[in-house]
């Protein structure tokens, strides 16, 4: 049974924290093609900036939340683009 090959992701996140309440750093995301043979660098994808991070407790819990902006390319084209994500951990 032939399916689609296993493809190669990556992301990476440095963070300093700098408050309880707010870290700063960089995040980055990419796709390279199949793990095993790499697609042509104009058919990747790498995208890398700064973020911030931050987390404030609730009674029961926790609010956390990150932020980032990323530039870089979207399989051959130059983007930017916003990120955000916001979790309550209980």
């Amino acid at each position: 049974m032939a399916g689609e090959p296993t493809e190669l992701k990556y992301q990476w996140q440095v963070r300093y924290h700098w408050k309880p309440w707010l870290h700063y750093g960089a995040q980055g995301f990419g796709e390279v093609g199949p793990w095993d043979h790499w697609s042509p660098r104009q058919e990747q994808s790498h995208r890398a900036g700064s973020a911030l991070f931050g987390s404030v407790p609730t009674g029961a819990g926790m609010l956390c939340w990150q932020a980032a902006y990323l530039t870089g390319s979207t399989y051959s084209k130059h983007g930017q683009m916003f990120t955000a994500r916001l979790t309550y951990d209980f």
